[in-house]
């Protein structure tokens, strides 16, 4: 994770070539440098290949200043053992979302599970 998480538990369970990986993340506070939110140390590397991006399901995100909840998303790219979390906006792009988003208070929640593809 980018920054410094204050509570973080991560489980996965492989089958085969799948991989599923549920993540908690609760973060209070960021100091520093602002950078993209990225969640690093998946256990395996997803495969390589055009479009091998694998999704995720998130369970419950709050904490975060000036997103749409409802447009938030994250997955892990090919070749990958890291997943962002992407904002989309009004106009129908998207956007990484920074440490610069995550607000005061009791801090910012992720909660997701991901499902992703290994090479063996």
């Amino acid at each position: 994770f980018t920054g410094t998480p204050t509570l973080s538990n991560a489980y996965y369970t492989k089958i085969g070539n799948r991989v599923i990986a549920q993540v908690y993340l609760r973060v209070l506070y960021v100091s520093g440098t602002h950078a993209d939110i990225s969640i690093t140390g998946f256990p395996f590397t997803s495969v390589a290949g055009s479009y091998t991006q694998n999704g995720s399901a998130i369970g419950y995100c709050d904490g975060y200043t000036g997103l749409t909840y409802s447009q938030m998303f994250s997955y892990i790219g090919g070749s990958s053992t890291s997943a962002s979390l992407i904002n989309g906006n009004y106009q129908g792009g998207v956007v990484n979302v920074s440490t610069s988003k995550i607000g005061g208070g009791s801090g910012a929640y992720w909660i997701a599970t991901y499902v992703y593809q290994t090479s063996s």
